[in-house]
């Protein structure tokens, strides 16, 4: 393996295997019969014949991966190395409810997630430890505003957000 910055690497072949995330995650699923309902981990006791990626592959694999293991899906995994399309998120204990759980096996309508600090404030939960009725949650960086504020909109409230695009248009335009 060379460093990124050596010119070895850079005068290297491009046909050669890379040990990425998108590389290591579709040669993972050669590591189990693809018959199989769910994919087994690698053991030790797993005969070389069956075991067709490299060492690294192997070792990527036992550390566990950030994406779901289906081949061909990009999305996150969110529970035993699944993304919540293919069976990695957890339905609510609710009888009946159809959401899935955000925290203690229940979604947000039947009380899954953080309650609000506050005493006998009953809402979610934002951020801090609080809702957004108490002090939860981004505020606009204006002096004095307290609307909402969010990373889209560089941490203004929507007005201020639109005030400050209005004021570059015309800035642009001049």
């Amino acid at each position: 393996m060379h460093a990124k910055t050596s010119l070895s690497f850079i005068l290297s072949d491009p046909q050669t295997p890379r040990h990425d995330s998108e590389h290591v995650r579709l040669r993972l699923w050669d590591l189990h019969d693809a018959r199989d309902a769910v994919p087994t981990v690698a053991s030790p006791a797993m005969q070389a014949s069956h075991l067709q990626t490299s060492n690294i592959d192997v070792v990527m694999l036992l550390q566990g991966s950030k994406y779901c293991m289906l081949p061909g899906c990009t999305a996150r995994a969110k529970r035993l190395r699944r993304c919540w399309r293919h069976g990695g998120s957890i339905k609510c204990t609710a009888p009946d409810c159809p959401n899935l759980s955000k925290s203690r096996g229940r979604c947000w309508t039947h009380g899954g997630g953080i309650a609000c600090s506050l005493q006998d404030c009953k809402r979610i939960a934002i951020s801090n430890g609080f809702c957004w009725a108490h002090g939860g949650g981004k505020r606009c960086k204006v002096p004095g505003c307290s609307r909402a504020a969010y990373q889209r909109t560089r941490d203004y409230c929507s007005r201020h957000y639109k005030s400050l695009c209005g004021r570059m248009m015309r800035y642009i335009d001049e």
